[in-house]
């Protein structure tokens, strides 16, 4: 409970203060664990479970993991600059695409719960705040190459000097070449016409990540660049099996400046400004009688956006934080073209946005013992509808050892400009212009206490009440469309514990039971399993040189967008690592899915593909070299 957390209140408070279920994964989790990506580390975390499509991992929270929606109802950032794009609104680069390594994190804030009273469209079920280490905290450089069994490479390198007068930077950038599975079977396509239902080679990616920050004085600028190509096992639509030709790019880049002031410890103005781009996604190849159809889809987005924030105490009503957040679209290009066998334009529409929000929270001590957090923002967009999203904590705490919390909030979330405009006449998907925004409204309660004074519990039990849900669904003529669905309720139960139950052995476990349901028809959402676990320990061993991590993580049953169930799947891990050895040497070596299962997760792609079979067991390996200044 002494970590703090940054992105619950836009200012940094412990966990018992925020005004939400908050969990933080430290850089020190991170190393033990050889969590390499960020699904990795997520997929430790209460609530939350992944899948993957094989072109995109999804995150799933609280019941919410909708085949086809990649990262659209929770915020995923990166030093509290938010990573949506401006097409299609979502957050799917949680693998290698995610632009950032993981060397650089210093600590990942998992802060459960609405947020659209600070950060708008989107924030319903989390939001995942990713801080980086500031070049101050980052000595020396590194070195770091990584390898494994499904022909991983990459190697990295960063490094931070000091520039003179109070300045630093720091620097890095890796490149990565993944082989990927080798051999991925698909029983839908056993036929001689499809090498039996075998895609060889299918499931490559490359691609590179490049951050530079620079602090001095009052400013820090942030520059973050990545890109990724990566070639489909199965596409969206009918494209040609076993066909290396069919891939997707994605170029996620931003540059941003924040200048913070501090007047006094209460008074703080802090105004961000930046420039944001996305590309994507790539090429798809269609059987044709003689030939082939080269059909690329280009999605082009570029904008501005500036928030200005400012906290200041208010005599006898506590602190009160006040902003506004701006954003415009300089494009938002969405364009589909056949190359070959003949030049041919499906679409070319650039649909620009542009919002204003306005947003206050006031935070009373309203006695020793009780706070009340009460904040709201409005957000008006060119061509969506104004949207108003409160935000109510109690949170009471009769002794230094346990919190209980009281939550209400409400959050929204936009169609976006793909699910609104986008139309390739017929090839694969469907434009739906009517669609409306999501609407949420959200109660949680919670307990945080500590046990002892090596170890922490927490229970939370929720109820989410969702309209116009926006789901992924196929036409009677088999075109992909995002319609509103009728209502639907989540709700279920948390529970943690974690702590060092003797000085030498961290554990930390997790439960939940969750139910999200369609409520005009009775059945369980897809992809929405009913129970989540995890449990995890990490140890030194060898007088502290090495230290052993192990952890399993378990999702109940499943079901596709078709209803057909999937069973349980547990999935463990293990990770054996040093930073004391010889040569200014680290090492991590693990293995994933240890016990080799096999599982598929549900998908949204070509009909008659509602499942996708994930790899198994898998090894690997990271040498780091790092040279202190």
């Amino acid at each position: 409970m002494e970590i703090k957390v940054q992105a619950a209140s836009l200012h940094e408070q412990s966990l018992e203060d925020a005004p939400a279920s908050v969990t933080i994964i430290t850089q020190d989790e991170i190393r033990r664990y050889g969590w390499r990506t960020l699904t990795q580390a997520l997929s430790y975390a209460g609530g939350i479970y992944t899948s993957s499509d094989r072109t995109y991992t999804s995150i799933g929270v609280r019941g919410f993991g909708l085949p086809g929606d990649f990262g659209t109802r929770f915020l995923i950032m990166v030093d509290g600059h938010n990573m949506a794009d401006n097409i299609f609104s979502q957050t799917a680069w949680v693998e290698q695409n995610f632009p950032l390594d993981m060397t650089l994190v210093k600590r990942i804030e998992i802060i459960r719960g609405p947020s659209s009273a600070l950060y708008g469209s989107n924030g319903i079920f989390a939001t995942i705040n990713v801080v980086t280490i500031p070049p101050e905290e980052f000595q020396g450089t590194l070195v770091r190459v990584e390898t494994g069994s499904f022909g991983e490479r990459k190697v990295q390198a960063a490094s931070s000097v000091a520039l003179g007068h109070g300045a630093k930077l720091l620097l890095s950038g890796s490149v990565l070449n993944n082989a990927g599975e080798h051999s991925i079977y698909f029983p839908q396509a056993d036929s001689p016409a499809t090498n039996y239902g075998r895609a060889i080679d299918m499931n490559s990616e490359k691609g590179y990540h490049l951050f530079g920050d620079i602090t001095w004085n009052n400013w820090r600028v942030r520059a973050l660049f990545g890109g990724t190509q990566r070639i489909q096992p199965i596409s969206w639509g009918p494209t040609i099996f076993n066909d290396r030709g069919t891939r997707v790019t994605d170029l996620r880049n931003f540059v941003e400046a924040t200048y913070t002031h501090t007047f006094d410890t209460a008074r703080v103005l802090e105004w961000r400004t930046s420039y944001d781009s996305y590309r994507g996604p790539g090429i798809f190849h269609y059987p044709l009688e003689n030939g082939v159809e080269d059909n690329r889809n280009f999605f082009s987005g570029d904008w501005i956006s500036t928030q200005v924030s400012y906290r200041t105490p208010v005599p006898h009503f506590g602190a009160l934080t006040i902003g506004v957040d701006t954003q415009f679209d300089l494009r938002a290009l969405q364009r589909v073209i056949d190359v070959k066998p003949v030049y041919q334009q499906f679409l070319s529409i650039d649909r620009r946005d542009k919002y204003v929000a306005f947003f206050a929270q006031e935070e009373w001590e309203l006695t020793r013992k009780w706070k009340l957090d009460v904040g709201a923002r409005f957000d008006y967009s060119q061509y969506r509808a104004g949207f108003v999203s409160p935000r109510v904590a109690l949170i009471f705490q009769p002794s230094a050892r346990v919190s209980y919390k009281l939550l209400y909030g409400r959050a929204f979330r936009n169609p976006s400009a793909y699910m609104l405009f986008y139309d390739d006449e017929g090839l694969s998907t469907a434009p739906n212009p009517a669609a409306r925004p999501e609407k949420v409204n959200t109660y949680e309660f919670d307990i945080e206490r500590q046990l002892t004074r090596r170890l922490n519990a927490t229970i939370s039990v929720y109820r989410y009440d969702m309209n116009d849900l926006l789901v992924g669904m196929y036409t009677p003529s088999g075109l992909f469309q995002f319609q509103n669905a009728d209502r639907v309720r989540a709700s279920g139960v948390e529970a943690g514990i974690n702590g060092h139950p003797v000085r030498w052995l961290e554990v930390a476990a997790t439960f939940s039971v969750q139910r999200a349901v369609n409520l005009a028809h009775r059945y369980p959402l897809a992809n929405s399993p009913g129970q989540v676990g995890t449990v995890r320990f990490s140890m030194p061993l060898f007088s502290n040189r090495f230290s052993l991590a192990a952890g399993a993580r378990c999702m109940g049953t499943r079901q596709t967008l078709a209803g057909a169930p999937l069973p349980w799947a547990c999935l463990s891990d293990f990770t054996l690592s040093s930073q004391r050895l010889p040569a200014n040497l680290e090492m991590q070596a693990g293995v994933r899915d240890l016990a080799g299962v096999k599982y598929a997760d549900p998908v949204a792609l070509a009909a008659g593909y509602d499942t996708m079979p994930q790899p198994g067991r898998s090894v690997f390996l990271t040498l780091t070299w790092r040279k202190a200044d």
